[in-house]
């Protein structure tokens, strides 16, 4: 089996390579959870800011300046 095959497969949870962050947060609800992320201006961390207010989460979030987090 090749490293690539190994990456490519989809792994116990049900989830692989090919998923996105709505698939794998679809029916976790954090209403009243308060998360931060760093980095959340580009990115992985814009990625997770997005979903996980899309799931109901308050967020906090850091930027490098005051510029970039005004997106």
């Amino acid at each position: 089996m090749s490293l690539y095959s190994l990456i490519r497969r989809i792994g116990s949870s049900g989830f692989g390579y090919g998923s996105t962050a709505e698939e794998v947060s679809a029916g976790l609800d954090l209403t009243g959870k308060c998360i931060l992320v760093t980095g959340g201006n580009s990115g992985i961390g814009r990625k997770t800011v997005r979903v996980l207010t899309m799931r109901g989460a308050t967020v906090l979030t850091t930027a490098r300046s005051e510029s970039k987090a005004r997106i």
